[in-house]
């Protein structure tokens, strides 16, 4: 299934967001959305690097005046963000807001450059087979079939757009049947591409409208646990930034940044079906942060192991709980060393990594590769 058009899962509508779950959009009259859709175009969001006649936000303005939709523009916008959150070249961004809009190659090579026209064309062929054989089979089918980056990635972002706009409402089963597959073909597929960011997106946001029950449970159930540990959370990143004040002075890593990270809902209800355990009993659902910059000629390993040692003077930690994704990669090329400690009693898991590592687990694959390479199935 490809997201073909702008509108994508169940039209354009915006709906009212649940708990935990910051939806992007707002319902709002189509006079009030096109007067923002027009004044967010002059914004300095959403500015990429340029080479065709047209930028994004010019592209924006350029369809609104061509008569299309708002909603379809609002979900386009959408497509645009997440495309520039994977951090890739502009052509790519605008073929991506461009699929599905009734405008001619003539019209798309003159206002948006060749460049951009190579991968709406590429993008449209895309979209043209994903209907004639639509996917009812797991992620490196859809790999296999396809060797364009650039066109996979547009395929996850109107997918994380259509999510973001899909109402708060019953759902038809044809709108289940998308949702399912989200679930069963693009988290996977993010997974694969290591575009942990997108892949968490599109989990929740189809858990919450395909399970809205047991989504809102867990909203309570995180919702209590986190009265809990919100203070112990905030207590243990000043610790740890205490205790790794004077790292810099070492030799081996010259700066860092301390966060917490709460795991999403479906993920922690995943691992309780799954190794059925309590919720009570999900030791991860707190992670502390550290990313860090080694000192020149130092090797990423090195500086991370420093940070770590310093972690482990400091707290205790839960035997069998350390683990080394730097010597020992996962699947999509995440590389981080973990372990969970316990301040207070209470397990938290802290990670450590650093900034390259970081931005590769965020965006995956854009952050690696040029986006014209040969076979994306090397990457499997």
């Amino acid at each position: 299934m490809a997201f073909v058009g702008s509108v994508g899962l169940g039209g354009a509508r915006a709906g009212q967001g649940r708990r935990c779950v910051s939806m992007k959009v707002q319902t709002l009259p189509t006079a009030v959305r096109l007067q923002s859709l027009r004044s967010s175009v002059n914004s300095p969001v959403g500015k990429v690097r340029s080479r065709a006649p047209f930028n994004v936000n010019d592209a924006l303005e350029y369809l609104l005046s061509r008569g299309v939709r708002v909603d379809a523009v609002e979900v386009g916008r959408s497509v645009m963000e997440v495309l520039r959150e994977m951090h890739v070249e502009e052509s790519t961004v605008l073929a991506g807001l461009l699929r599905g809009m009734p405008l001619t190659e003539v019209e798309i090579s003159n206002m948006f450059g060749e460049e951009t026209l190579e991968v709406w064309r590429r993008d449209r062929e895309f979209c043209g087979m994903m209907l004639a054989n639509p996917l009812d089979t797991p992620k490196l089918s859809l790999v296999s079939m396809i060797g364009d980056f650039q066109c996979l990635v547009i395929e996850l972002a109107h997918a994380v757009a259509s999510l973001r706009h899909l109402p708060m409402s019953s759902l038809s089963k044809k709108t289940k049947e998308h949702l399912q597959q989200i679930l069963k073909v693009h988290v996977p597929l993010a997974d694969t591409l290591g575009m942990n960011s997108v892949h968490a997106e599109l989990e929740e946001l189809a858990f919450m409208h395909l399970y809205p029950e047991e989504y809102d449970e867990m909203c309570v159930l995180v919702g209590e646990r986190l009265e809990k540990y919100g203070s112990l959370l905030r207590d243990t990143i000043k610790e740890m930034e205490l205790a790794l004040a004077n790292l810099p002075q070492f030799q081996k890593v010259s700066s860092f940044r301390v966060y917490g990270r709460i795991k999403n809902c479906f993920s922690i209800y995943r691992k309780m079906l799954s190794k059925e355990l309590k919720f009570e009993e999900v030791m991860d659902f707190v992670a502390l942060r550290v990313i860090l910059n080694p000192k020149s000629g130092v090797p990423e390993k090195d500086a991370c192991e420093r940070v770590m040692r310093e972690v482990t003077k400091r707290w205790k930690i839960v035997e069998g709980t350390k683990r080394d994704y730097i010597n020992n990669p996962k699947d999509n090329g995440y590389q981080s060393l973990h372990a969970t400690i316990l301040p207070k009693g209470l397990p938290m898991e802290v990670q450590v990594r650093t900034e390259r590592m970081h931005e590769c687990s965020e965006i995956g694959s854009a952050a690696h590769y040029n986006y014209k390479f040969e076979g994306l199935h090397q990457l499997i």
